[in-house]
């Protein structure tokens, strides 16, 4: 596999979900247990990758941290390009990638980097755009929402998704050499890594909403449970989760899809509330327990409650931030009532994201 470029360089934002993925199927490549819709944040909240192809030597350099094996995220992405450009073998790399956010703390900068390098990876190797955001995947479950940026659904191919269990998430030995083929027998590892499609969700709202983040409080931001083992817990213990997946979600991304496409901000706001409010139900039925929300920020959800869901609506990732979505007309409405009920400001006030972009080719 011959690189195209020197030298690329990308950034991506991070996405939040409106209605949330929560646990992923067997087998390889991140594939998750439902869909999920998201909006992307804006340039305050960035990951910026840089990708050098000349070199003779492998290097990853994390937040400014060199690591010495590479980490899951990028393995991940790899695994995927080498089967999509099958037969072929990524050559050495120096990769640096870095937040301008929390880390691990329920901000989705997993989701950013597998975005940022993954839009790289696929331009550096020539691979197609309709591949990226399925190769995203592949890094992070939630990287897939931020290659688009905006308002947009991230669809689960379950009926065309083949079942591959007991499988590692090692698929070097399929390739061996530049000279090996993947054959038939393997087509089931493409068909998984495109087992996911991403369209944008259109609405009048789009350039309406203003995304106030309420940073955690707590001192260490990082979670002592990460998503993907949360993720583990939760399919293995919850009896909650089950519903979620094969009733509830469905017909909540159908009324949230419809919500936006009417530009009734009102039932979106609630119906966000309303995905939040049993994500977290499903973590707490997690044995053991998953408990993302402090007391502190929980503050935050009951004044936003009280404020009412015709002005706006809070939703928690796995983490303890706080993200309130609003109208800009409600904007220093909502920011006053929270401010006067919970002593707390903003961390961040956002519009809509534009998805990920390349800054630099040479």
């Amino acid at each position: 596999m011959k690189p195209i470029y020197k030298h690329i360089s990308t950034i991506a934002n991070p996405n939040i979900a409106i209605v949330k993925y929560w646990g992923k199927q067997e087998g390889p490549y991140n594939l998750p247990l439902n869909g999920s819709i998201s909006f992307g944040l804006d340039d305050q909240f960035i990951t910026e990758t840089h990708i050098y192809s000349d070199v003779k030597e492998s290097k990853y350099v994390i937040n400014g941290i060199d690591v010495e094996e590479c980490p899951a995220l990028i393995r991940g992405i790899f695994e995927a390009i080498e089967v999509i450009k099958s037969p072929s073998i990524i050559p050495p790399l120096h990769i640096h990638s870095t937040n301008n956010f929390p880390t691990k703390s329920g901000l989705a900068s997993s989701a950013a980097a597998a975005a940022s390098i993954s839009l790289a990876l696929c331009t550096l190797f020539d691979i197609p755009d309709s591949d990226i955001s399925s190769i995203a995947r592949c890094g992070s479950g939630s990287g897939a929402r931020s290659i688009l940026g905006g308002l947009c659904e991230l669809t689960v191919q379950k009926k065309e998704i083949p079942q591959i269990s007991s499988f590692s998430c090692d698929i070097k030995p399929l390739v061996k050499s530049s000279t090996d083929k993947l054959d038939d027998k393997h087509s089931p590892f493409i068909s998984r890594i495109r087992g996911t499609s991403i369209s944008p969700i259109h609405s009048l709202l789009t350039p309406l909403f203003r995304v106030i983040v309420y940073k955690s409080d707590r001192k260490c931001e990082a979670k002592t449970i990460s998503s993907r083992q949360g993720m583990i817990f939760s399919k293995k213990t919850s009896l909650l989760l089950s519903d979620r997946v094969e009733r509830i979600v469905p017909v909540r991304m159908r009324h949230v899809r419809a919500a936006l496409e009417a530009g009734n901000a009102s039932e979106l706001f609630k119906l966000m509330i309303m995905d939040s409010n049993n994500f977290h139900a499903i973590c707490l039925d997690t044995f053991p327990p998953l408990r993302y929300i402090s007391d502190a920020s929980w503050k935050i959800a009951e004044a936003v409650l009280e404020i009412g869901h015709d002005k706006c609506g809070y939703t928690f990732d796995a983490g303890d931030h706080c993200v309130v979505l609003t109208l800009e007309k409600f904007l220093e409405e909502v920011i006053s009532f929270i401010s006067s009920k919970c002593d707390r400001s903003p961390h961040l006030i956002s519009s809509i994201g534009k998805g990920t972009r390349i800054t630099k080719c040479e």
